[in-house]
């Protein structure tokens, strides 16, 4: 942090009113990155990601926005605050909070069986933007799975405890 101080006196000696100013050089690039949903995961209908951002300098000015862009892959298309069909071109939606942040899209915006990046960038009070973004790679699956039990060995029906053998299948279409 910085003062600047400014005291002025004219050939007369006439003294002026010293003026003070404070400020902070910040030259640090702040540092973000999506947390949930985390990297290679497999979500239900989320409505939310979050994560987040970081101003780690002696002299850090804080961190003042963080934007997040959400892209679906199977359209390449990018979030657009609204939805997925009209942003050709990387979309950035304003995150709420800085250090520890959400951005939410709400219920239903997602398709099952699609893949989907986030990735997130921070500015600081001092104007410096995130040079460097981690990209996390998600799949929205909202099938539900099923599952069948088969017995094989003594008829289970009356009590009977006698099994030899039990089996079953379990399938998931997303």
């Amino acid at each position: 942090q910085y003062v600047v101080k400014c005291a002025v006196q004219d050939w007369a000696l006439n003294n002026a009113v010293v003026a003070y100013s404070t400020f902070t050089f910040d030259t640090t690039k702040p540092t973000s990155r999506a947390t949930y949903p985390s990297n290679t995961s497999f979500v239900g209908n989320i409505t939310l990601c979050s994560g987040t951002a970081n101003d780690a300098n002696a002299r850090a000015s804080g961190i003042k926005r963080v934007d997040v862009s959400i892209k679906q892959m199977t359209n390449s298309k990018w979030w657009n605050g609204s939805n997925f069909t009209t942003a050709t071109t990387q979309y950035w939606n304003v995150a709420t909070d800085t250090a520890s942040w959400t951005y939410t899209w709400g219920t239903g915006k997602l398709t099952t069986n699609t893949t989907y990046q986030i990735v997130s960038k921070a500015v600081d009070n001092a104007g410096n933007w995130s040079v460097s973004w981690t990209t996390n790679t998600f799949y929205c699956d909202t099938d539900k799975p099923s599952a069948l039990i088969t017995y094989y060995g003594e008829d289970l029906s009356g009590g009977k405890t006698n099994v030899t053998q039990i089996t079953g299948t379990a399938s998931d279409t997303g």
